[in-house]
Parts: structure tokens; sequence; C-alpha cells
């Protein structure tokens, strides 16, 4: 009989390792910095086992493998008082496998995905033993999964496999249900993190939507689209649409009094985007050439239609009114 005992206690463990697991991905990190910083054990103990959240994945794997492999030399053993132990081995496995997946891996992490923030607290102490026990083997384990990084080509840039954009916007969405983060600061940053994402063609003015001057317009001309126009930068072409040669600032045209007929005097240089380039390049490139507007071309070097700071920041903050 104490054999059957040892086989459900070693169950038992693989429900809370398998549960843990999925605990450590579900757990609110904002409620538990909140816990740990009123001085709750558990709390300190979770927050401190996650700051090296590669070694804690690793400890409960190692510890749900033993426990699951413990499981079943006790079953086969206790088994064998009955059976021969050929017997004995295929009954444990037709009947601890299903046992096992159903109670040691699936329950556990439905019942840990919806109570992480209760559960793993309750098992902070298990956690925090097993970090201890295991740590030979954690270690041992996290310098052969370095080895094959000395075969590969060193890009210059790292990647925390724990922390991605997907995970900081699970992080920001919990923060926003916790009252943290506001609604509107929630979609800012998620805007932010998908700026990489959007290519400018999708957020730039058609050419064809452009008010456009050619580079021979007269000073009259000018005179009266500065008294009827809203905006005060307007591309500047030479012999085709499509040939954007730069800038003209209305300003720079009418502090001049109308004195130079010529405007490629006046005209400011443009900064050229890449229809392929995503909003971040663009705002940085903007940025750098501190210029306000930006002449997208496509890969054939032919302008195809603008993007100004203000439509690059309403990707992030919405719709500005007034700018």
């Amino acid at each position: 009989m104490i054999g059957y005992f040892f086989v459900g206690l070693f169950i038992l463990f693989s429900f809370l390792y398998s549960g843990a697991e999925t605990g450590v991905y579900c757990i609110n990190r904002i409620k538990l910095r909140y816990k740990a910083n009123r001085g709750l054990w558990a709390a300190k103990t979770i927050h401190r086992l996650l700051e090296d959240a590669q070694a804690l994945v690793c400890t409960i794997l190692v510890g749900n493998n033993i426990v699951n492999y413990a499981a079943t030399a006790f079953f086969i053993f206790a088994l064998e008082n009955t059976f021969s132990p050929h017997k004995a081995e295929l009954l444990a496995t037709l009947i601890l496998t299903p046992i096992i997946l159903v109670f040691g891996e699936l329950l556990p992490k439905s019942i840990f995905q919806e109570r992480a923030n209760t559960l793993l607290f309750k098992f902070a102490p298990i956690l925090d033993a097993s970090s201890y026990i295991f740590k030979p083997v954690v270690v041992l384990l996290t310098k052969i999964n370095r080895i094959p990084h000395f075969f590969l080509k060193d890009t210059g840039r790292t990647r925390n496999p724990f922390f991605s954009p997907q995970r900081l916007g699970y992080f920001l969405s919990e923060g926003a249900e916790a009252g943290v983060v506001t609604p509107y600061q929630n979609l800012m940053a998620k805007n932010i993190m998908n700026l990489g994402q959007v290519p400018l063609r999708n957020v730039m003015i058609p050419l064809k939507d452009v008010a456009l001057i050619p580079s021979t317009i007269s000073g009259q001309c000018l005179t009266n689209i500065a008294r009827t126009r809203k905006f005060s930068r307007l591309p500047v072409y030479e012999n085709y649409e499509s040939n954007i040669i730069g800038i003209l600032n209305l300003f720079d045209f009418l502090s001049t009094n109308g004195s130079k007929p010529d405007i490629r005097g006046i005209i400011r240089g443009a900064a050229y985007l890449d229809s392929n380039m995503p909003i971040d390049d663009a705002l940085l490139k903007l940025q750098q050439s501190k210029q306000h507007m930006g002449i997208v071309i496509d890969q054939d070097k032919k302008a195809v239609g603008i993007v100004t700071i203000k439509d690059l920041v309403e990707e992030i903050v919405g719709e500005l009114v007034v700018w």
C-alpha cells in the first residue's frame, strides 16, 4: 500500500508543478509587486524567483519530470507484488499515462490559469525549496543551453525569450484591468509597439491628394495659395509630379515680399522615405533630418505620397484636432 501512497503523492506534486508552470505566465505582476511591497512572504518569494524566469521555469520542468518518473517507478513496484514485471510495466503504462495526462497536465494548467493569483502563492514554499534542491541541475542545463550560441554568428542583438511584445501587451492589459494604467495609456503603448510593423504606405497621404506646386510657379500664384490654403509647407515638383525636388515653406516666400520670382532659391531639401519603411524608422529619420514632412518614394525613387510628423504621431495618440 505504501507504494500506492507515494504514487498519489507524486501525482499531487505533478499537479502542482504543471499548474505552477502556467501560473508563472498568468500571475498578475502588478498585484504580485503590490503584495511583495507590503511584506507578504509568498509574494516576495515568487517575485524573487521571477527575476530569473528562465531558471524558475527550468526548475519547474525538472521537478515535474522527476515526480512523473518517480510515480511511474513506484506504480510498477507496487504492481509487481501482484503481477509479473512485464505485465506490471504494461499495466503501469495503460493506467498511469491517462491519469498523469489529466491530473498532472490538463487539469492543473486549466485551474492555475484561472486562479494563478491565489494558488501560486500557496505553492511558493515548494517552489522556493525546489529552486535550492534542483539548482545544480538547473545551472548545468543552463550552461548546456548556451553551448549552441558559441557556434552561431553573433548578430549584436540579444533577445530575452521571456520578454516579448506579446508579453508586454499582456502586462499592459493587466495594468489597465487593475486600474494602474488608463485605457488610453494602454492603447498608446500598444500603438507604439505596433509602429515597427506598419509600413509608411499604409499611413501616407497619396500624391494625388497632396497640394503640389511646380518649380516654375509665379509669385502671384503663390501669394494666392498662401491666402487660400491652410498648409504652410508645399512639396515642389519639377517637370512631372512624381519628381519632388524639395519643400517650400510659405513663410520663407512671404518673408521675401515677392522679391524672388524663382522659388528654387528658397525651397528646402526634403527627407525621402521608402514606402516600405516602418513608422518608427520614419519618425527617427524625420527627427534626424529636422523635417516636419517627408516624401514617400517607391522602389523606382518616384514620389508616391507624403507623411508629416502629425500623421505619424496620430498613429500613436489618435486624431489630433489641433496641431
